[in-house]
């Protein structure tokens, strides 16, 4: 019994063959339906043995089209008196006693007979071309005479195509009627029209031909197909209308047809009468009588013309994929090579183990690890009776789950150490994983794969890490300028003591939301209303490039705006194109901006300042002439400025690298890139070091005109990094490439340390020059400035510094002249032992360079934006809430949905576009192994590393038709190997695999042709 569901299914499955009369596979309807290949299968199989569906082999696949078969058990149950059943070789399976006895013989005699021999004084070619149409499922009748008497009784059978138990064809005969002798008029006036329908719409065409080749009788098929009456061809040599080029075949032909190979077939053109060329099956036969001699030859004709056609594109077809085969499959050798090479060269150590434990093989690193020399003392040994391994590996393994330990494990159980394993400790600290491999289809592993890593020295530096928190945590609350730790999500992590001050919030206040929800205000620097996305933290989480932007900020505690040059700094793991993190540095320059405002109101003092900076500016064509240079310029060269303009780089600097100079500046010219350089200069001074930036100056048109240089002399910090390399990383990423000049005291005030610049900001050569002189006596000694010793806290402090009373007080041995305005911060630095002050941090900035810096952060921002947002591939990327956290132009241009629009949004936002609710895609399974796929996807692969790829068919939206989507999807991991989030990668293969369906029904006509009796 089945239920209204299955009848259900049933009823779709037959309405689906209907619509394709020609054929489908299980796998075509089970993409057609919402149904699995399994459940497919066995309804097919119900209908087979209904009678509704026939099945047929191409090749290797089963090719299910609807047909009117009986099922054999209901032909039995009302004809099993009068029924003969023959299978698809026309030999008979089962006979009823009835219908034997009629016959005069036995059931017994008569079953795996061929069915023509029951039959004698019939056409066996016209019983046979019944019985093959019935075969393919059209129904038929023809009469017989038993005996040779005139006055016999006639018999009329009925073909009725079967299906039997097994799902073949078969074909019933039914003894429909005995006719009394009255009928026998009635009779052969029925079985003679029915022998006219029978020659009009038989396709064959047959003729008869006496020994000597003279046409005794053709039928009206074959009169059509000669284009001429039966009475033109009776009596006339038989010629067939061949091409030209077939004769010689037919020649052939013609006489291998002998008493001893009485059958014969052969393919030939024809020419029709109306001129066009078609392909036609001939099948000769002698008919021979019982002294061997030739009595009458018979030729039958098939129309066969489409299939050939067909059968010649095929075989190109399959010629063509019979290469691609052979190229996939070096391809697939070449893979599996790579395979084998990354395997044995991975870093980390790889074995290949059995569910018994056993290791089946294992890389170089894996040897490595245990300091083993040879593979066959690792390979075969039991991971699971080793007692230093995870007790529940192999129950966890069991159960299908991956397993992450970290473990002890001496190696001095190994008999042949490697040459210096004897070096390093004997106990080690591996760190671990084991994942099952799946490779039937019940589910359960077959083998896993244990990947281990020396982590002893990561362990080592971790003490040492925790040792330097102390150190780094008060020099982070020391700073005087603002940092901010924000998530990839924007929401603040941690902030600075500076950072309160500044913004006016706490940090409970700040930590754990985002700008928005502080509801700050931001101003730009025409004064105008600044958009939150578009500030500096959210454009380098987007894009991953730093941010530099001078912004005005509403601080709630004064009642008024703070102007901040804010720099933001993307954080990166390792293997990671999108930052975790960003960390935003911002200074308060609001006494700043109101000087650069008063400074404005003069062009000419502006252009004195900038003619007075310390570095070398200058202005190159493409080809390397000097255009223009400043005074500081000219004085590195001992020439007067229009002695320097218009020569060319070789002839200012003619020993060689004049000419290294120029192929620079064509570089710069050529891509439109800034380019860095750092190099000696031999000069009438002396070898100085200049550290030149080189920048494009585009026109109107986009072309590069011009090459902007600004060389810096970095001789003096040259000399001083030899000094500072020997301090720690942390001190030299923070202390020296600072853009705030910072200095370190001691608790008297004298000075210990200075970076670059704070140097260049005061004009001082060298560091050796300044060490040892009282920092607070100096600034004593100059009545506009405010520093002082600060308390507990950080002490802010501005003045304006005088280069020219600096030098007639000999306080410094500054080179520099006229006034600058600095601003800055004296911070205690405090022992890690008992909390005192042993120092001061001194930091102070100026303004002018920090511009000059901003205009080329916003350039690289511009141009490295572009790039991310032309990506090729439509992707997106979630968190593990589901979290919108990337949307490239590629996938704005196949949902219509921008980015702004979607990025941030939850509650499966990003199904909408594709099936018009919200609902779990591919990207949902990765983060929720266990979780169930909908039956939209199929085709599902799981590969290492948790990706899975697939295919969907999307609904169609409007007119259009069913698209089929390639699937990709993975996760995204953080430096510490966990799940962070997801990505997914989706391409339109609809076009591939409708060409994929044309050739398989290509082949599935060729297969039916070749099959065709």
């Amino acid at each position: 019994m089945v239920d209204r569901q299955a009848e259900k299914n049933l009823a779709g499955i037959l309405s689906i063959l209907q619509e394709h009369p020609g054929g489908l596979s299980i796998s075509d309807i089970a993409t057609l339906l919402p149904m699995n290949r399994n459940s497919v299968s066995k309804y097919l199989a119900i209908l087979q043995r209904q009678g509704s569906v026939d099945m047929r082999l191409v090749g290797a696949a089963k090719i299910y089209c609807p047909t009117r078969r009986l099922p054999v058990a209901a032909v039995r149950r009302f004809c099993s008196p009068n029924l003969i059943v023959v299978d698809h070789n026309l030999e008979v399976l089962e006979v009823s006693v009835t219908l034997a006895a009629l016959l005069g013989t036995t059931p017994e005699a008569i079953i795996s007979r061929p069915i023509l021999t029951l039959f004698p004084g019939t056409s066996s070619d016209d019983v046979a071309s019944l019985l093959r149409r019935a075969l393919w499922g059209e129904e038929g009748t023809f009469g017989w005479r038993p005996g040779s008497r005139r006055d016999a009784t006639s018999l009329r059978f009925s073909l009725i195509p079967t299906v039997l138990e097994t799902g073949r064809p078969a074909v019933s005969l039914v003894l429909e009627k005995v006719p009394e002798e009255a009928d026998q008029g009635e009779e052969r006036l029925l079985e003679a029209l029915r022998q006219e329908a029978l020659r009009e719409e038989r396709a064959e065409g047959i003729i008869r031909v006496l020994p000597d080749g003279h046409i005794r009788w053709a039928d009206d098929v074959y009169c059509r197909v000669a284009g001429k009456s039966r009475e033109d061809l009776v009596g006339r040599q038989f010629r067939p209308p061949l091409l030209e080029g077939e004769r010689t075949a037919w020649k052939e032909f013609v006489r291998g047809l002998t008493p001893k190979n009485p059958a014969a077939t052969i393919d030939c053109r024809v020419v029709m009468p109306d001129g066009g060329v078609l392909w036609y099956r001939w099948r000769g036969r002698t008919l021979c009588g019982p002294d061997g001699k030739i009595l009458e030859y018979q030729y039958l004709c098939l129309p066969m013309h489409e299939s050939r056609v067909i059968e010649e594109t095929l075989r190109r077809q399959l010629r063509a994929l019979e290469q691609e085969t052979d190229d996939r499959a070096a391809a697939l050798r070449e893979s599996e090579e790579r395979f084998r090479v990354v395997f044995e060269e991975s870093p980390a150590g790889t074995a290949f183990c059995g569910m018994d434990g056993a290791v089946v093989r294992a890389n170089r690193a894996f040897l490595a690890i245990f300091g083993v020399r040879d593979r066959e003392e690792i390979e075969g040994r039991n991971i699971f009776t080793d007692p230093h391994m995870p007790p529940d590996m192999l129950r966890t393994l069991q159960g299908g789950e991956p397993l992450r330990f970290i473990i002890p494990y001496p190696r001095k159980g190994y008999r042949n150490r490697t040459p210096g394993a004897t070096d390093g400790p004997e106990t080690i600290c591996l760190e671990g994983a084991a994942s099952p491999v799946f490779s039937g289809e019940n589910g359960t592993p077959s083998g896993f794969v244990l990947q281990l890593r020396d982590v002893t020295g990561r362990k080592k530096a971790g003490a040492a890490a925790k040792e330097t928190e102390s150190r780094y945590r008060n020099l982070f609350e020391a700073l005087a300028e603002g940092v901010i730790y924000l998530g990839d999500d924007g929401r603040i992590i941690e902030a600075n003591p500076a950072a309160e001050r500044i913004l006016g919030y706490q940090l409970s206040d700040m930590q754990g939301r985002t700008g928005s929800e502080l509801r700050w205000r931001f101003i730009g620097e025409d004064g105008s209303g600044y958009p939150g996305d578009r500030l500096p933290h959210v454009t380098t989480l987007a894009t991953g490039i730093p941010e530099r932007k001078t912004l005005g900020i509403f601080n709630p505690r004064e009642g008024g705006y703070r102007w901040l040059d804010l720099l933001a700094v993307p954080r990166f793991r390792t293997g990671e194109e999108n930052p975790f993190q960003v960390i935003v540095i911002f200074c308060d320059i609001t006494r700043q901006r109101e000087g650069e405002a008063a400074r404005a109101e003069s062009e000419k003092r502006y252009r004195i300042l900038t003619e007075s900076l310390p570095d070398v500016v200058f202005l190159l064509d493409p080809e390397g002439h000097v255009l223009y240079v400043n005074a500081l310029g000219a004085r590195m060269l001992h020439r007067p400025p229009e002695d320097v303009l218009g020569k060319s780089l070789p002839e200012l600097f003619p020993a060689g690298q004049g000419a290294q100079y120029r192929r620079n500046v064509a570089s710069v010219a050529a891509t439109g890139t800034i380019k860095n350089n750092v190099s000696w200069l031999p000069l009438p001074d002396g070898e100085v070091w200049y550290d030149t930036r080189l920048i494009p100056v585009r026109a109107d048109d986009g072309m590069c005109r011009y090459v902007m240089g600004v060389a810096r002399d970095i001789t003096a910090s040259k000399r001083a990094e030899e000094t500072l390399r020997s301090h720690a990383e942390r001190f030299r990423r923070i202390f020296e490439d600072s853009p705030t000049g910072i200095t370190v005291c001691d608790p008297r005030g004298v000075l210990l340390h200075i970076n670059r610049a704070c140097l260049e900001l005061f004009g001082i050569a060298r560091l050796d020059d300044v060490r040892g002189i009282n920092l607070l006596q100096v600034c004593r000694a100059l009545d506009t400035c405010e520093m002082q010793a600060p308390g507990d806290t950080a002490t802010p402090f501005s003045c304006r510094f005088d280069f020219d009373r600096v030098r007639s007080l000999d306080l410094l041995p500054t080179t520099r002249t006229g006034t600058i305005h600095v601003g800055g911060v004296v911070s205690p630095l405090r022992s890690p032992d008992d909390g005192t002050p042993d120092g001061y941090l001194i930091q102070v900035h100026d303004v002018t360079g920090r511009v000059l810096a901003e205009g080329a952060l916003l350039e690289s921002h511009d141009r490295l934006a572009g790039i991310v947002r032309h990506l090729p591939d439509a992707m997106f990327a979630i968190d593990r809430r589901g979290i919108v956290t990337a949307w490239n132009l590629a996938m704005e241009e196949l949902t219509g949905i921008t980015a702004g629009e979607i990025l941030g949004k939850g509650n499966y936002e990003y199904a909408l576009p594709f099936y018009g609710k919200r609902t779990p895609m591919l990207v949902d399974k990765v983060l929720n192994p266990d979780s169930a796929l909908r039956n939209r996807y199929r085709f599902i692969t799981y590969a290492e590393g948790n990706e899975i790829t697939a295919e969907t068919v999307i609904p169609p939206s409007g007119g259009d038709s069913p698209r089929i989507w390639w699937v990709k999807a993975g996760p995204l991991y953080d430096g510490r190997g966990d799940v962070v989030g997801a990505i997914e990668s989706i391409r339109d293969i609809t076009g591939e695999r409708r060409a994929e369906r044309l050739l398989k029904w290509e082949r599935i006509f060729t297969d039916e042709t070749v099959e065709t009796p």
